[in-house]
Parts: structure tokens; C-alpha cells; sequence
């Protein structure tokens, strides 16, 4: 069951682990977009590798970025927890109130 706001009763609820899940596939996401946008193809004409290592050093590039990505949004998952929900576990999007899930 979807939890409710208790002043608006509206549905976008957000919980602090869906908040952390978000905040976490966007920074591999960027991650992941910043590794593959620096990465230039060779020129034609160079010593080019072949086509399946040239794909895994893409992929372990990306890996490693998305790694990096991740362990570097623990701060600001850590402070929006302190400031945007605070002792609560819910945040309604509509109108701002915090408030614990209630377990039915």
C-alpha cells in the first residue's frame, strides 16, 4: 500500500530509501555519461586496437567511473537525509511535510 500524505493526502510520498535509490542511479548515470563522452575514438589511420578490446577498455573505463561516481554521492545522500527529511522516514512532494511511514 502506497503511503499517503497526512495533510494533503496526496500520493507522492517520497521515502528516504527511494530518495537514496534516485540519487544513487543518477550519479552512476552521470558517471557513466562522463566517462563515454571524454573517451574519443582512435583516428582512422592509427594503430587502432582491435574492436572488442577498444569495447572492454570502454566498459572497464565506465565501470570504474560509475564506482567512483557512487562512493562520491555518499555526502550528499548523507545531508539530504539530514536536511530534507530529518528524523522522518517520508517526504510528500506536494506540500513538503515529513512524516514516518505508518505500518499498517
Amino acid at each position: 500500500m502506497n503511503p499517503h500524505c497526512l495533510i494533503c493526502e496526496s500520493s507522492a510520498i517520497l521515502s528516504q530509501d527511494n530518495a537514496k535509490a534516485v540519487v544513487q542511479l543518477l550519479a552512476v548515470l552521470n558517471g557513466l555519461a562522463r566517462d563515454w563522452q571524454s573517451s574519443q575514438p582512435p583516428a582512422s589511420g592509427q594503430n587502432a586496437d582491435e574492436p572488442m578490446v577498444e569495447m572492454l577498455k570502454l566498459v572497464t573505463g565506465a565501470v570504474a567511473s560509475a564506482t567512483s561516481a557512487l562512493r562520491a554521492s555518499d555526502a550528499f545522500i548523507q545531508d539530504m537525509h539530514t536536511y530534507q527529511f530529518g528524523a522522518f522516514t517520508c517526504l510528500c512532494l506536494r506540500c513538503g511535510t515529513r512524516f514516518d511511514a505508518i505500518d499498517p
